[in-house]
């Protein structure tokens, strides 16, 4: 593969990772929406516990596995179909295990029998997910991730009608379940379509071969697993504690700011072979790009933040009348994905100043002192409770760390000039035009950022050109 060839699926994957899983966020919330007014905020309640267990089931599919077998495919391209038959073999390990603990889950957690019955019929949709990890690594390896996206956004696409159908024929948590399943049946027909010229392997290889992959991929996989619980704990944690509502207002909050994440996340990948390319040849170099990176994504949080925090009811009203009493939620989570936006720009470079132990150290700890703080917040305080102790956790435990670990490791110190007049402009703003429109409609959504921009455009928070200082060879 030549370097222009290399560069050109380097850019086609990542624009279409990007554009993929906005749209992808995109239909996500109109599903929710469809639930939530058609089937009510209790139903939509039910549905985000089930999915948010089954993501964590999800991950046992991956462990880790999926970037250790494309790192020894790209070391040895000739063994790629024996260690693409010992994926396979992983994934006969991997599917009971990631079964029994959704099980578990759900039984330990004494959840209602429908919830209980539809998580297990959500669960058939790992058999098929386990092949669609298979040929990831394929897609990886090769650098074509926009056939997965492709697979991926089809599988989504087909499933908006069908939860339509759910709802309009009075279906409940099992049906949309099923539905669930069918999409990650389609996901794999799909994936499996893209990949025909790549010749997949059909059979395993001996189970011993794939115990030693999984011991391989230990590492990543416990840190994704700690990540994954610590995301899941706020969810689990209200349904348990508080109630439906509760789980409905937080969880619609969520998946509110998910697309604004993922758009953020570009940010992050874009830094990463930049910082990559510097360290430890160049370290003025690393450190600026470091410092460009999250000064260029606090600002944009800080464009959506100030119209959620001033218009979090429109935006709650899309989804549904019936959790516009959960807009302060939406508030605080704005706050929080503020924080999210820069440790997830900046947590990946630990990886790049050899803190990837650190990194895990201080991940378990955060998903372990988030249990009793979000289990002490939904019991006292509810939904808005564990809102504002997710940021608490959040910035304490995981950006705290980061910054700690990025200038010990590789003499980067965050200059929070930025970040804090972005922090505050959008406070700023976002409360300014919630008091020109205090029903927080469509005027106040839109003024706020318009006001946040002149504001940053004014006092030169980040000069013009800054995100393509990012980007290799724009500043020549």
């Amino acid at each position: 593969m030549t370097g222009g060839s290399l560069q050109r699926r380097v850019v086609r994957s990542g624009v279409a990772l990007a554009a993929g899983r906005l749209v992808m966020a995109g239909l996500r919330l109109a599903i929710a929406a469809v639930i939530v007014r058609q089937l009510g905020a209790a139903v939509f309640a039910e549905y985000a516990v089930v999915l948010t267990l089954v993501a964590l089931a999800e991950w046992m599919l991956d462990y880790g596995t999926v970037e250790t077998l494309v790192r020894d495919i790209l070391r040895e391209p000739t063994a790629r179909d024996r260690l693409l038959r010992v994926g396979i073999a992983a994934k006969a390990i991997q599917v009971p295990v990631a079964l029994a603990l959704l099980a578990t889950a759900l039984l330990a957690l004494r959840y209602p029998a429908q919830v209980v019955e539809a998580g297990m019929v959500a669960g058939i949709g790992l058999f098929f997910l386990a092949g669609v990890t298979v040929v990831r690594v394929v897609f990886k390896a090769t650098l074509r991730l926009e056939r997965e996206v492709f697979a991926e956004l089809a599988s989504v696409v087909f499933m908006l009608p069908m939860v339509v159908a759910v709802a309009s024929y009075g279906g409940g948590i099992m049906a949309l379940m099923a539905a669930q399943a069918a999409s990650r049946a389609l996901f794999l027909l799909f994936a499996i379509y893209m990949a025909r010229s790549e010749a997949l392997p059909l059979r395993p290889a001996p189970l011993g071969e794939a115990r030693d992959l999984l011991r391989a991929a230990l590492p990543i996989g416990t840190i994704g697993l700690c990540v994954a619980a610590y995301e899941s704990v706020d969810v689990l944690m209200l349904s348990k504690l508080a109630g439906a509502h509760d789980v409905a207002y937080f969880t619609a909050s969520q998946r509110m700011v998910w697309p604004v994440l993922m758009a953020l996340g570009a940010i992050g990948g874009t830094l990463y072979p930049v910082a990559a390319a510097h360290w430890p040849r160049a370290p003025d170099q690393f450190r600026a790009a470091c410092q460009m990176a999250s000064d260029t994504v606090v600002v944009l949080a800080g464009l959506a933040a100030a119209s959620f925090l001033a218009g979090a009811e429109f935006y709650l009203r899309l989804l549904g009348p019936a959790l516009l009493p959960g807009a302060d939620a939406l508030r605080l989570i704005a706050v929080l994905m503020f924080v999210k936006a820069l440790t997830s720009t900046l947590g990946p470079i630990l990886y790049i100043v050899h803190a990837q132990k650190h990194a895990l150290g201080y991940i378990a700890f955060a998903a372990v002192l988030k249990i009793p703080a979000a289990y002490l917040l939904a019991l006292n305080y509810g939904y808005l409770g564990v809102a504002a102790g997710a940021i608490a956790v959040e910035a304490l435990s995981a950006l705290a760390p980061t910054l700690y670990w990025l200038r010990k490791r590789g003499g980067f110190r965050l200059d929070w000039n930025v970040p804090l007049r972005a922090a505050a402009f959008a406070a700023l703003t976002g409360w300014a035009a919630h008091l020109a429109d205090h029903s927080g409609g469509l005027v106040a959504c839109l003024l706020a950022p318009a006001g946040y921009a002149l504001l940053v455009l004014a006092t030169r928070t980040v000069p013009a050109g800054r995100l393509l200082a990012l980007v290799p060879g724009a500043g020549r």
